[in-house]
């Protein structure tokens, strides 16, 4: 007799029939419940990963949203310094870093982060790049009085940087200086730096000349431009047929006849020269 009949042979009916049905299909309900316990498992580690990656993107997102607040958040005078640990100021390549957080706002129409990007550089020792002068005078000349820093002065900030970082004799940086001034309209702003600039030893292009040429001749200063195209003739510039043009209207809406046939006599003898 087998172990199995006398199982079944000493329970009652219900014994039985449990134990006959278990006998029949044991291997059954041994893969039935094989599988039952690997989806649980399964479900359970599932479950553990999303859960994981959740608070991962909560985190994320959390200081996203931390950093964003801070840079909107309305400016207080510019005197306290940031730490130097600052986190956008933390890696090699900061300035680039801070130049592309810088031009983000700037296009999204936030002026205010603009400014503390730019005192962050300042307070860092971190000499600004061309295109962070670019930004700020274009920010400077959109931006709404309540949102200019109260201690903030744009020709003393340039010029304190200029002079902090060595700039005023680099005529890249010069020239990105002045032209951004004279295409905003702050031509007086642009001449005051260009005179420090010559004084500390800057050799000027003919691209800063025409640049500044041209403001000036928009600004209606014409006595002053016809000046400066003289100084560029002196240094034998080239003066582009654009400056001649705005030189002469100007000098025309100004009523000076006399400044008006100087740049034509100029004018011709520059084509003279060059034929």
């Amino acid at each position: 007799m087998s172990s199995t009949d006398a199982l079944l042979m000493r329970g009652g009916p219900a014994s039985t029939s449990v134990l006959s049905v278990f006998a029949t299909y044991w291997t059954e309900v041994a893969v039935f419940a094989f599988f039952l316990l690997g989806f649980f498992v399964f479900r359970s580690s599932y479950a553990k990963k999303k859960i994981a990656d959740w608070q991962h993107h909560l985190v994320a997102a959390s200081k996203a949203a931390n950093k964003k607040e801070s840079l909107l958040s309305p400016l207080s005078p510019l005197s306290p310094s940031p730490s130097p640990s600052s986190p956008a100021l933390a890696e090699a390549d900061s300035a680039k870093e801070t130049i592309a957080k810088a031009d983000a706002f700037y296009t999204e129409g936030h002026n205010r982060p603009v400014y503390t990007l730019w005192h962050e550089l300042l307070a860092n020792d971190i000499k600004p790049p061309c295109e962070m002068y670019t930004i700020l005078i274009k920010t400077h000349a959109r931006a709404e009085p309540a949102e200019i820093p109260t201690d903030f002065d744009l020709i003393v900030s340039l010029k304190d940087s200029l002079e902090k970082n060595r700039q005023y004799t680099d005529t890249a940086v010069m020239d990105v200086v002045v032209s951004s001034l004279c295409r905003v309209k702050n031509v007086e702003g642009a001449l005051n730096l260009f005179e420090l600039a010559i004084a500390a030893g800057l050799i000027p292009d003919k691209n800063i000349y025409n640049c500044l040429v041209t403001g000036l001749s928009q600004a209606k200063m014409a006595q002053t431009a016809v000046e400066y195209m003289m100084k560029m003739k002196k240094e034998s510039m080239q003066v582009e047929d654009s400056t001649y043009q705005s030189l002469i209207k100007c000098c025309a809406r100004c009523d000076r006849p006399d400044l008006v046939m100087r740049v034509l006599k100029e004018m011709d003898s520059s084509a003279s020269s060059s034929s």
